[in-house]
């Protein structure tokens, strides 16, 4: 698995009679924080009211900036905040631009829809998470209540971006390298530039639940590595293990087994994120 993105300091968006949208050349700085507030996205409001249905927003990223909304866009609030906003937004000619992009999908104008530059998680109120929660209507209240709608989709779950979900559940000695995500690692020439690599493993443990039930059933379950969260600002890494018992046979005891992960092939996938 391997994520790179293009960094760039500020910059803007500038419309031209001859020529249209251009984006001028980026002021040089030596750190850009990686948050959604700087990729591609954003939105508008009607002050006051209810802020939710008073506001226009990018449904990829509500944080962002760079993003004007399309005449189709409009169709998703009412007349009114439409009717509010479209007169100033059409008057715009110069917006901030994106600092944080895909290298595959550069952006050009505010009217670009790409998905929003990032490592971190999606929210889940955003797409495509929102989509994948299925549809709380009235046969979900009445039929469904408290669990999930029939045409939930799993993959609501998944709060990382689509790139960074791994085919399957990691094993945890995976290797992982960061290119210029720490100040304080190597450096190590590439080409003519200079990088800031920072390699690491996952420790290569394995877990297991031991279980007492309620009916005296004692179980040996193995727990299944799906979540690996990285935390540049701290510096650590945190790990989530996950294992699903039966309602019907309620839990009253888990403990948690920890031993070496098998030594079968210990080189791992490798994770680079840069």
């Amino acid at each position: 698995m391997d994520k790179r993105l293009i960094v760039r300091g500020p910059r803007e968006f500038r419309w031209q009679l001859l020529g249209g949208w251009r984006v001028t050349d980026p002021t040089p700085v030596s750190e850009v924080p990686l948050n959604y507030r700087y990729a591609f996205g954003g939105h508008y409001s009607l002050p006051g009211g209810d802020a939710l249905a008073n506001t226009l927003y990018y449904p990829d990223n509500s944080a962002g900036r760079g993003w004007l909304p399309s005449r189709a866009d409009y169709k998703r609030v009412s007349s009114e905040v439409a009717r509010y906003l479209k007169p100033d937004l059409n008057a715009v000619t110069q917006l901030p631009a994106p600092q944080l992009e895909d290298p595959d999908w550069l952006v050009t104008s505010p009217f670009d829809r790409p998905a929003p530059a990032g490592f971190g998680p999606i929210a889940p109120w955003w797409e495509p998470r929102v989509s994948y929660q299925g549809t709380f209507d009235d046969h979900w209240k009445t039929q469904r209540l408290s669990y999930w709608p029939e045409d939930f989709d799993y993959r609501f779950h998944h709060s990382a971006p689509a790139d960074l979900v791994a085919p399957d559940y990691l094993r945890g000695d995976e290797l992982m390298v960061l290119t210029n995500c720490l100040a304080n690692s190597r450096a190590i020439m590439v080409g003519d530039r200079q990088r800031l690599r920072h390699r690491t493993r996952l420790p290569g443990i394995a877990l297991h639940a031991l279980t007492d039930h309620a009916s005296g059933q004692r179980g040996n379950t193995p727990l299944a590595l799906d979540s690996v969260v990285i935390d540049l600002d701290r510096e650590d890494v945190s790990l989530t293990w996950r294992a699903l018992f039966p309602l019907d046979n309620p839990l009253k005891q888990v403990r948690i087994r920890r031993a070496p992960l098998a030594a079968t092939s210990s080189t791992g996938g490798g994770r680079h994120v840069g």
